[in-house]
């Protein structure tokens, strides 16, 4: 998927029209790992392991936005386990930027940091 892959995530939600094809056929690599995921968890789940709260919501983040619910869409999701399909139409498209901005309101304007090592060059 490339060096930086959360670079073309990333503008998959901020400029999905901008997407290259290479950039595109990322996305696509990035969220059949996420469907995969999905549909691995529910299988443990199903086999009685509890895989709980460090995944949790998952579904949320690879899924909470417009370009990734719109593929979703075009994916054919009818061919996935109810419990997964589900579990990404209940994702708000809106998750990914709502979550973020409300961390960075949570942390206000004095929120940023700095390395240790960075800061000792000032």
């Amino acid at each position: 998927m490339g060096a930086n892959p959360m670079e073309v995530v990333a503008k998959s939600i901020e400029r999905p029209e901008e997407l290259t094809l290479a950039e595109l056929q990322i996305m696509d690599m990035y969220l059949i790992g996420a469907i995969n995921e999905l549909r691995r968890l529910e299988v443990l789940q199903e086999a009685g392991l509890d895989v709980g709260a460090s995944v949790e919501g998952l579904e949320n983040f690879y899924f909470g936005s417009n370009f990734a619910k719109a593929w979703y869409e075009r994916y054919g999701y009818q061919r996935e386990p109810l419990a997964v399909q589900e579990k990404i139409d209940a994702v708000s498209p809106d998750f990914v930027v709502d979550f973020f901005d409300g961390v960075l309101d949570d942390i206000g304007t004095s929120g940023g940091q700095q390395l240790s090592r960075d800061s000792s060059n000032e």
